[in-house]
């Protein structure tokens, strides 16, 4: 009797178990071609597709990087009627379709609907431009498919366990400031920030609509946020004004000794290129008498 073949799912769970960086080609296995072109308009997005977020600007892009080169990387897509869903390239269909070819390379895989989303999840994740909510809602969905710790998902994919909570946890946040993460309005960070206060909706929303109004960075909403939980009496504007005083003095103290330092090497680079040789002696005691005068000021300093 012939050994049963290993599915996909089997096939994921022993790339968990062992050490590999996890890839699309790492899934290549239960093939029913190889890499083969396909007719553009014989191929169909995959309904289940975890990017929910695609930005015309970067296909154009790649659209123009196709036109140019072609497509360097094929898709994988799965028999579908008469038709071939897509596992995986998406982005690579629609930016071909944009630069106007007429079929894609691509490879052709046998696989169930699960396998298919196993695949299509572990591909998306990896990719550098996937926006923080739909990673994290792929790294949610893988963990629900593969049904393994956070821990053991996380070192698999390179990432630590609190960078994976972290992404996770923004799925908790309002689905306005989701969307905002999602279009790339503000960072992971600023929803990291703002999910400190999922307890307070009403203190939520205001801090949101006052850091969008104020531009703040990542880390003066944190600041902002860390400053309202410890003085919960104060309103927004009132903690904004006292971090801004805060940060003012801290530039303020610093700013002698920044001056300091620069004349300092000024005065290091002037001396490291008098040639003595050609200056009269009046010229030498008078760079010696100002030199000695420095000396005191620094030893007063130092002193102090």
């Amino acid at each position: 009797m012939a050994k049963k073949k290993p599915s996909v799912m089997e096939k994921a769970g022993e790339i968990f178990k062992e050490e590999k960086e996890l890839t699309g080609e790492l899934f290549d296995i239960n093939a029913g071609k190889g890499l083969v072109r396909i007719k553009i308009d014989r191929i169909v997005p995959n309904p289940n597709q975890p990017r929910k977020t695609f930005y015309e600007q970067t296909i154009s892009e790649l659209a123009e990087s196709i036109k140019e080169h072609g497509v360097l990387s094929p898709i994988i897509v799965r028999p579908s009627g008469k038709k071939y869903e897509i596992v995986a390239g998406e982005r690579r269909f629609k930016a071909s379709r944009q630069a106007g070819l007429k079929e894609v390379p691509a490879i052709i895989k046998k696989v169930s609907n699960g396998d298919a989303r196993i695949i299509s999840l572990i591909e998306n994740i990896q990719r550098e431009d996937l926006n923080d909510i739909d990673r994290a809602s792929a790294l949610r969905e893988l963990k629900i498919n593969l049904k393994m710790p956070w821990d053991k998902i996380a070192k698999r994919l390179g990432l630590s366990k609190r960078r994976v909570l972290d992404l996770v946890g923004l799925l908790d946040l309002p689905e306005e400031i989701k969307e905002d993460i999602r279009q790339k309005k503000i960072t992971e960070r600023h929803g990291r920030a703002l999910r400190q206060l999922l307890d307070k909706a009403e203190v939520l929303r205001e801090v949101f609509n006052f850091i969008k109004d104020k531009k703040l960075t990542g880390e003066q909403t944190l600041e902002l946020v860390q400053a309202l939980k410890s003085e919960p009496r104060f309103t927004i504007e009132k903690s904004y004004d006292k971090l801004k005083l805060a940060s003012k003095k801290e530039k303020l103290s610093k700013e002698p000794i920044e001056k300091a330092i620069f004349i300092s090497m000024s005065l290091a680079k002037i001396l490291n290129a008098v040639n003595f040789s050609e200056l009269s002696k009046e010229e030498k005691t008078a760079i010696k008498q100002i030199l000695f005068q420095v000396q005191e000021e620094m030893d007063k300093f130092f002193k102090r």
